[in-house]
C-alpha cells in the first residue's frame, strides 16, 4: 500500500510537472487580460466623466502617453482618421528610448464627440513571466509540502492498520516452531479479517507443539511400558508428517521458482559430498558402494544445493531399497552431448504408475506408514525439471538406473 501511494504520487508529480506550466502560464495571461480589461473600464469611465479633452490639453495632434518608471505599463490615447474598429488582445514589441519591450497589449476602438479614438493599455510581458516564476516556485513548495505530509500521514496510518497483521506475522507465526514461547492470547484489533486469520493460527495444533509435550510426556518415570511404547510411536508418526510437510514445502517453492540459477557447479565435488556422507550408510548395510567420477565436469547457470539434493535423493533411494548382498554405483561421464550422471542399484525396482506419476507431477503417498511416501522421486524430477536437467528412470524388478542428463548447453567449456 505505501509503495502504491508512492507511485501514485510519483505520477500526479509526473502529470503535474508536464501540465503545470502550461496552464500557468495560461492563468497569468488570463489574469493580465482581466487586468487590463479593468483598466480600459476605468480609462472610459475617467473619460465620461471628465470627458476626453483633458487627455489632449498638451498636444491634441499627438495623442496622450503615459508609462510608468520601470516602462511595466503604459497607456495610450490617440484620434485616428478611420473607422477601424478594434477590440483585442495580443503581444506586440515596443521601442521605448531605445529600449525593446515586449508588450502584452489591448487595443480597443471608441467613439465620442464624432470622432474615433484608439485606446491602448500594455502590461511588460517580463513582468507577467516574474509572477508566473513567483506562482510556479509557491506553487512548487505547496505540492511537494503536500506531498511529504501525505507519505507521513499514509505511512502512519498504515502502521497503525498493519499493527495487528504485523503482530501475527512477525510475533505470534515465528513462535510456533518454540511451543513454550507461543501464546494464544487474541491480538487487539478492530479489523474482521484480522480476527479471522488471528483466530485460524491459534486454532491449529502445531506439530511441533505435539512433539514438544509428548517429549515432556516421555520424560516422566511412573509411564508403564505399554504408554512409552505408545508414546514413541506418536513420535514417530510425527515425525513422517514433518517431513512429509516439509517435502511439500520444498516442492511448493521448486515449482514456484524460489531459487535462483547462477551458480557453477562441480558434478565431482557435487559427488564427493554424497559420497562421504552414504557411503557408510551403505557399507553398514552390507551394499558394495562403487563410484567412478574422475573427470571434473563444471556446470554452469546451475544451483549447487538443488543439485546435491538431487543426486542425493537418487542416491538415498538406491541405498535405502536395495537389500544386502547388493550393490550401489554412481558414475559421472563426460559425453559429446553433455554430462551425465547416473545411479544404478539392484534393489527390487521402482513401479511403472510410481513412475508415471512422478512424471505428471501428482503428489502420492504410497506408502507414508512405512516412510514410502514417494517424495524423494517426486523432489528429484521437480529439481530436474528447474534446472533444465533431462531425467530418465529405468527400473525393472532387478535394478534401476536413474540418469542425469545435464546437456551440451550446461557443461561449461571455460
Amino acid at each position: 500500500m505505501i509503495l502504491f501511494n508512492l507511485l501514485s504520487k510519483g505520477v500526479i508529480l509526473l502529470v503535474f510537472f508536464s501540465v503545470g506550466p502550461y496552464l500557468l502560464k495560461k492563468y497569468a495571461l488570463d489574469y493580465t487580460d482581466d487586468r487590463l480589461l479593468e483598466k480600459r473600464s476605468q480609462v472610459l469611465e475617467i473619460i465620461a466623466d471628465e470627458g476626453i479633452e483633458n487627455f489632449f490639453q498638451d498636444d491634441p495632434e499627438s495623442g496622450y502617453g503615459s508609462y510608468n518608471l520601470l516602462k511595466e505599463e503604459y497607456i495610450s490615447l490617440e484620434r485616428i482618421v478611420d473607422n477601424t474598429t478594434l477590440d483585442t488582445i495580443f503581444n506586440e514589441e515596443r521601442i521605448i528610448e531605445e529600449d525593446v519591450v515586449s508588450y502584452r497589449v489591448l487595443a480597443y476602438t471608441f467613439q465620442e464627440g464624432g470622432n474615433t479614438y484608439l485606446l491602448e493599455i500594455g502590461r511588460s510581458l517580463a513582468t507577467i513571466q516574474q509572477i508566473e516564476k513567483v506562482i510556479s516556485s509557491l506553487i512548487v513548495a505547496a505540492f511537494f509540502i503536500f506531498i511529504g505530509i501525505t507519505i507521513i500521514m499514509d505511512t502512519s496510518f498504515h502502521g497503525v492498520i498493519l499493527r495487528p497483521f504485523n503482530k501475527i506475522i512477525y510475533k505470534k507465526i515465528p513462535e510456533i516452531r518454540e511451543p513454550s514461547q507461543y501464546t494464544y492470547e487474541p491480538i487487539k484489533t478492530g479489523t474482521k479479517d484480522f480476527k479471522i486469520l488471528d483466530e485460524a493460527i491459534n486454532s491449529l495444533t502445531p506439530i511441533s507443539v505435539i512433539q514438544s509435550k509428548i517429549e515432556n510426556m516421555l520424560s516422566e518415570s511412573h509411564l508403564s511400558p505399554e504408554e512409552l511404547q505408545r508414546l514413541m510411536d506418536m513420535q514417530q508418526t510425527i515425525q513422517r508428517f514433518k517431513h512429509l510437510v516439509n517435502s511439500l514445502l520444498l516442492i511448493s517453492k521448486i515449482s514456484n521458482a524460489q531459487y535462483v540459477k547462477n551458480e557453477m557447479v562441480d558434478l565431482c565435488q557435487v559427488v564427493q559430498e554424497v559420497i562421504e556422507t552414504w557411503e557408510p550408510v551403505a557399507r553398514e548395510k552390507g551394499l558394495n558402494f562403487s563410484v567412478e567420477a574422475d573427470v571434473a565436469v563444471p556446470i554452469a547457470n546451475s544451483n549447487y544445493s538443488m543439485v546435491l539434493m538431487m543426486i542425493q535423493n537418487a542416491v538415498i533411494n538406491a541405498i535405502r531399497y536395495t537389500t544386502a548382498p547388493g550393490s550401489v554405483s554412481l558414475t559421472i561421464s563426460q559425453r559429446e552431448h553433455g554430462a551425465v550422471v547416473e545411479v544404478t542399484d539392484t534393489g527390487n525396482g521402482i513401479p511403472t504408475t510410481l513412475i508415471d506419476q512422478v512424471k505428471r507431477g501428482h503428489v502420492f503417498l504410497t506408502d507414508a506408514k512405512n516412510d514410502k511416501s514417494g517424495f524423494g522421486l517426486q523432489i528429484m524430477h521437480r529439481i530436474a525439471t528447474f534446472l533444465n536437467v533431462d531425467l530418465t528412470i529405468d527400473s525393472t524388478d532387478k535394478g534401476t538406473i536413474i540418469r542425469f542428463d545435464f546437456g551440451k548447453d550446461s557443461v561449461s567449456t571455460a
